[in-house]
């Protein structure tokens, strides 16, 4: 079944962990830009990101039809609309939603 293999590759990947190495490279690499005066002035609130995210893992996939809960931990919930699939996602700071069609 595809959603079964689909879930099961997603959960994989949730399992990867952050690190902090890789993160502040990652920022390190964006090109300079108008909002680089921003990004240095945010620069101790996100080393507390980093530090938060750092040996965590990506996300923790929800099972079918279960909600997000209050925490810490990025979670990924799957729902069918309208024959795509979406991925919801949910942190402590964020909420983010991805289309993948069908």
């Amino acid at each position: 079944d595809v959603e079964v293999q689909y879930r099961r590759e997603l959960r994989v990947v949730g399992e990867r962990r952050f690190r902090a190495t890789t993160l502040r490279t990652l920022l390190s690499c964006a090109a300079p830009g108008p909002f680089e005066q921003i990004e240095a002035r945010l620069s101790e609130v996100t080393e507390g990101w980093i530090a938060q995210l750092d040996g965590r893992s990506l996300f923790t996939l929800l099972d079918a039809g279960e909600s997000f809960s209050p925490g810490d931990d990025v979670q990924v919930r799957i729902e069918e609309q309208d024959g795509r699939a979406v991925v919801l996602a949910q942190g402590p700071w964020f909420r983010v939603t991805f289309v993948e069609t069908a």
